[in-house]
């Protein structure tokens, strides 16, 4: 691996402030318009009993008799998960040495009109043509957990130097390595919403186009069995665009080529939320 930055530089005021104003980034307003039939019943299907927060259980993180990771979580509950935002954050810096992006642990909700609203389910579309409501498939979100990747530009868009394939991979990789902890910490998590910086290119409103990765266990159970290393190799202090050794991009790109999607929330009748994803297909 190329050589990292001898030190991590601490933050900023500014870039404390950014991080702040990140849970914008994933609690943006909920439409007034409501889904059709098939999204109606869903409420119903899913039940009454989906709560905001999971119960949280740990793993002692021991994989096959030895230890999965060299630094692992201390605290429990939500605390855990924020402890695991906060290491690996600091992990990833920018060509000037700078942490590329803040990251705030939160449980899936989305802001209403006055106050947050929780996210009932994740309904993620196949993006194949003459798709309808039926052909997506639904997942409950009371065992998810969203973590908002917030660069300390501008609406949490990402300050110095300029987008590129290689920053992208690298966000890709931290939005992975972050499910991967949260798996194997808290066994009862089953999806991971890693939202994205902004983008650079516009959709036709003249906005910046959305984006996240969206992970299920079920997406990663081979890299959970076998210590991180194996997937991801530890940086010596942080890791920059362009410094993923061949290995271990083409790790990080087949885990994450296919669970990339542009999202927006809609309103059920309940009054909770959905988020619904749509996939960005991979250069």
């Amino acid at each position: 691996m190329a050589d990292a930055v001898s030190e991590q530089q601490p933050l900023t005021k500014r870039e404390e402030q950014a991080l702040v104003i990140a849970r914008r980034q994933a609690e943006t307003k909920v439409p007034r318009h409501r889904f059709g039939i098939a999204y109606l019943l869903l409420a119903a299907v899913l039940g009454a009993g989906v709560g905001l927060f999971v119960v949280f259980l740990s793993d002692n993180g021991k994989s096959g008799g030895q230890q999965w990771s060299a630094w692992k979580p201390t605290q429990n509950g939500v605390q855990r998960l924020d402890q695991i935002a906060q290491n690996v954050a600091r992990e990833y810096a920018l060509p000037n040495g700078r942490q590329l992006v803040g990251v705030l642990s939160t449980p899936p909700v989305v802001q209403g009109q006055s106050t947050p609203v929780p996210l009932r389910a994740i309904a993620v579309r196949t993006g194949l043509a003459g798709e309808t409501s039926n052909d997506a498939s639904f997942y409950g979100a009371g065992d998810a957990w969203a973590y908002v990747l917030c660069g300390f530009g501008t609406s949490c868009a990402i300050s110095g130097g300029n987008p590129s394939v290689e920053r992208y991979d690298l966000l890709r990789r931290e939005a992975l390595e972050l499910a991967l902890y949260t798996f194997k910490y808290n066994h009862s998590i089953q999806s991971v919403l890693a939202y994205m910086p902004p983008a650079k290119a516009v959709n036709a409103s003249g906005q910046a186009t959305p984006s996240l990765i969206f992970l299920r266990r079920a997406d990663v159970k081979p890299a959970l069995d076998e210590p991180l290393k194996a997937t991801l190799l530890p940086p010596r202090t942080n890791i920059k665009p362009g410094q993923m050794t061949a290995g271990e991009l083409s790790r990080v790109r087949r885990l994450t080529d296919s669970r990339v999607f542009n999202f927006n929330f809609q309103q059920l009748a309940d009054g909770t939320a959905i988020v619904v994803l749509d996939p960005i297909k991979a250069a």
